[in-house]
C-alpha cells in the first residue's frame, strides 16, 4: 500500500476504510487552534480495538474553512475527501448530506472534492454542519459509516461599527470639572470578535474635542475643559466615531452624534437692568371721581360749628421734575387707597428655572418719610410690586425713595466666591396732587340762638380751607334741600350765618342744615359740605 501525506487515515489490511483528507483554506491560519492527530478533542474517535488482527480506525474531522464574501468567478475550494482504497477506479462514489449539500456545497463523486458554489455571509450563518458517506458505486452500500463534519466561514472585516442605541442625549451641569463623566456610547461590529481584530474597536471624537473626550475603549464621554457655560451654550453636538481593527489604518469606521445638554447652576445673581439709564416714568392714575356729598349727623353736646366736607375729587398729574439719575421712576396720586399697586420692577437672571426665583426686600431712605410703601413677589413673572403701605399726602411729601433689593431664594453655596447673590436698585415714587375739596375747621359743633332774635341775626360763622398747596379762596352757600323755608342766610365770603325769618321754639326746636363750602374762580367748584345743627334757646311768652 503506497504512503499517504500527513494528516491522512491508512487503512487495516484487512479492512478497506474510508480516508477524509482535510485541505481547508487558509488552514494555516487554524493551525494554532486546531487539534492534532493525538488530541483527545471533539470530533477525534480514537481507533478501536475489533478483534485480533483487526483495526478499524473511525473518522478524523477537522474543520473546513471558507472565506465569506468571495467574490470569484470559478466556485471556491473548501476541502477533500478520500479513501485509501480509492485506486481510481471509480468503484467508489463520495456523496455529502446536511445543510447547503446540493445548493451551497457540491462535491465530486469521483475525486471528493467539495466546492462552494454561492458568495457567503458569515454574519448571517456562521458555520454549515454536513455528513460525509463513502460508497461502493455498483452496490451503493457504505464503505465507512457516515460521520458528521463542520464547515466554518471564515470572517474578513467586512461590517463597520453601528451605534444602535441612538439618538444619544445626555446632560452635565455647567462649570463642571474637567473629567466629569456625561454618558457612555457603545457601538456593535457584526465581525467575529475571536478572529483577529475585526471587531475590536477604538473610539474617537470627531467634532467636540474642544470641549468633550471619549475614552478609546469604553466610549465614556468626559468633560475636556471646566468652564462650560450654560448661559453662553446650552447644547452641543458631539460627533463619536468608532473604528474597527483596533483603530488601525484601514480599518472601517461608524459614527453617531451625541447630543449634550448643560444643565443650569445658580451661577449668576439676580440684576437689574436699569442700572446705567432712567426709565420713563409709570404714572398710576386713578379715574376721575364724580362728586361725592358726605353729611355727617349731628351729636347732641358737641363743640360749637358741627361741619363736615362734602367731597368733589378731580383728577391732576403734574409730577415734579424727575432726576435723570434715578433708576426707576413712578408715579402715584396722593388719594390712591392703601393696597394700590404703584409699579412692578423685575430683576434679571440669566440662569434658569429654581435658580431664577427671587425674594425682594423694600426700606426707604432716611428722611424719606417712613414705610409707605411694601413689596410683594410675582411667583409667576418674578417681578416685584411695590404697594401703597400707607395714606400719601401730595401736601406733606411729594418724592418718596426707596431702596429695593432683589435676592435669589436658593443659592448654591460652590459659587460663593463669585459674589453676592443679591443686588439692589433706587426707586423714585412722585406722589401727584388731587384738588381736594374744602376741609371745615373744626370739623363739628353746635350753634345756638334765641327764638326771639331779630331777623338777621348772627348765629355763628363756619370756616373751611382749601387743604390744596394753591389754596384757594372759599366760598360758602346753604344747601337749599335741608333749608327749604329758608329760615337761614349765610355771607358767601365770611360763612356768617344769620337767621332769614323769624323763629319760634314751640314749633321746631333743632334745625339741621347743610353748609357747602367750595373753591372760588371754578367752572365746576370743588366743595365741602356739611351739616349744622340749630338748637334754640326758648325764651318765656308769660
Amino acid at each position: 500500500m503506497r504512503p499517504r501525506p500527513i494528516g491522512a487515515l491508512r487503512a487495516g489490511a484487512a479492512l478497506s476504510p474510508v480516508l477524509l483528507l482535510l485541505l481547508p483554506l487558509l488552514g494555516h491560519l487554524w493551525a494554532a487552534s486546531t487539534p492534532g492527530p493525538s488530541s483527545s478533542s471533539p470530533g477525534t474517535q480514537q481507533d478501536n480495538q475489533l478483534g485480533a488482527g483487526r483495526v478499524k480506525r473511525g473518522w478524523v474531522w477537522n474543520q473546513f474553512f471558507v472565506v465569506e464574501e468571495y467574490t470569484g468567478s470559478e466556485p471556491l475550494y473548501v476541502g477533500k475527501i478520500h479513501s485509501d482504497s480509492d485506486e481510481g477506479d471509480g468503484t467508489i462514489k463520495y456523496t455529502i448530506s446536511g445543510e447547503g449539500a446540493g445548493t451551497i456545497f457540491l462535491i465530486d463523486e469521483l475525486t471528493g472534492d467539495i466546492h462552494a458554489t454561492e458568495r457567503l455571509d458569515r454574519e448571517q450563518k456562521t458555520f454549515y454542519t454536513l455528513r460525509a458517506q463513502a460508497r461502493d458505486r455498483a452496490t451503493n452500500r457504505l464503505l465507512e459509516p457516515e460521520s458528521e463534519f463542520i464547515i466554518k466561514v471564515q470572517d474578513i472585516n467586512d461590517s463597520e461599527p453601528r451605534f444602535l442605541h441612538g439618538p444619544y442625549i445626555g446632560s452635565v451641569a455647567e462649570l463642571s470639572p474637567t473629567g466629569t463623566s456625561v454618558m457612555q456610547v457603545m457601538a456593535s461590529d457584526a465581525d467575529d470578535p475571536t478572529y483577529g481584530s475585526s471587531a475590536r474597536l477604538v473610539y474617537s471624537v470627531l467634532d467636540g474635542e474642544h470641549h468633550f473626550t471619549v475614552d478609546p475603549k469604553t466610549g465614556v464621554i468626559r468633560t475636556a475643559v471646566p468652564d462650560l457655560d450654560r448661559e453662553s451654550q446650552e447644547r452641543y453636538e458631539v460627533v463619536i466615531q468608532a473604528t474597527d481593527m483596533a483603530g488601525q489604518l484601514g480599518g472601517l469606521s461608524g459614527s453617531t452624534t451625541v447630543t449634550i445638554v448643560v444643565t443650569d447652576v445658580n451661577d449668576n445673581p439676580p440684576r437689574f437692568p436699569q442700572k446705567d439709564r432712567p426709565i420713563a416714568a409709570g404714572n398710576f392714575h386713578l379715574a376721575r371721581a364724580a362728586p361725592l356729598q358726605i353729611q355727617i349727623a349731628p351729636f347732641p353736646g358737641t363743640p360749637s360749628s358741627l361741619l363736615s366736607p362734602r367731597r368733589l375729587g378731580r383728577e391732576q398729574s403734574q409730577p415734579p421734575s424727575m432726576s435723570p439719575t434715578e433708576m426707576y421712576q413712578f408715579s402715584i396720586q396722593e388719594s390712591a387707597p392703601i393696597g394700590t399697586a404703584v409699579g412692578r420692577v423685575k430683576a434679571e437672571d440669566s440662569d434658569v428655572g429654581e435658580n431664577t426665583d427671587m425674594t425682594y426686600h423694600l426700606r426707604e431712605e432716611s428722611g424719606s418719610g417712613g414705610d409707605a410703601f411694601k413689596v410683594t413677589t410675582d411667583s409667576d413673572t418674578q417681578e416685584a410690586i411695590i404697594v401703597v403701605q400707607k395714606s400719601l399726602d401730595f401736601e406733606s411729601q411729594q418724592v418718596h425713595t426707596v431702596v429695593l433689593e432683589a435676592l435669589n431664594k436658593f443659592v448654591d453655596p460652590r459659587f460663593a466666591d463669585l459674589g453676592t447673590f443679591r443686588d439692589q436698585a433706587i426707586v423714585r415714587v412722585a406722589v401727584t396732587d388731587v384738588d381736594e375739596p374744602p376741609e371745615f375747621r373744626p370739623p363739628s359743633g353746635l350753634l345756638e340762638v334765641q327764638e326771639d332774635a331779630q331777623v338777621g341775626s348772627l348765629v355763628g360763622v363756619v370756616t373751611a380751607r382749601d387743604p390744596d398747596a394753591a389754596n384757594r379762596p372759599v366760598r360758602y352757600a346753604i344747601d337749599r334741600d335741608s333749608d327749604l323755608d329758608q329760615i337761614f342766610d349765610i355771607d358767601a365770603d365770611t360763612g356768617a350765618i344769620v337767621t332769614g325769618k323769624g323763629l319760634d321754639r314751640e314749633t321746631a326746636g333743632w334745625h339741621n342744615i347743610t353748609v357747602l363750602a367750595m373753591e372760588a374762580g371754578e367752572l365746576g367748584p370743588v366743595s365741602g359740605g356739611a351739616t349744622v345743627d340749630r338748637r334754640w334757646l326758648g325764651r318765656s311768652k308769660d
